[in-house]
């Protein structure tokens, strides 16, 4: 949609230029929320991962994990 010229004194020109706000600014708020929910997202992902390799991963020897998680 194209701009509006700005005509002096016609009623409501004062308005439409205070607050309105740039589509660009908005548009780049946006990606930079989208790249921060992204970059959150693949944090907590490998955190998931690697929780669960953790947990399934076998130990070489139990007896022995179990004496040094007790001491």
């Amino acid at each position: 949609m194209a701009p509006r010229a700005r005509v002096p004194g016609a009623a409501g020109s004062c308005w439409e230029s205070h607050g309105s706000y740039s589509r660009e600014e908005v548009e780049t708020f946006l990606d930079m929320l989208g790249l921060i929910v992204f970059i959150v997202a693949v944090i907590a992902l490998a955190a998931g991962v690697t929780a669960l390799v953790v947990k399934i991963s076998p130990t070489k020897d139990k007896k022995a994990a179990k004496q040094q998680a007790q001491a």
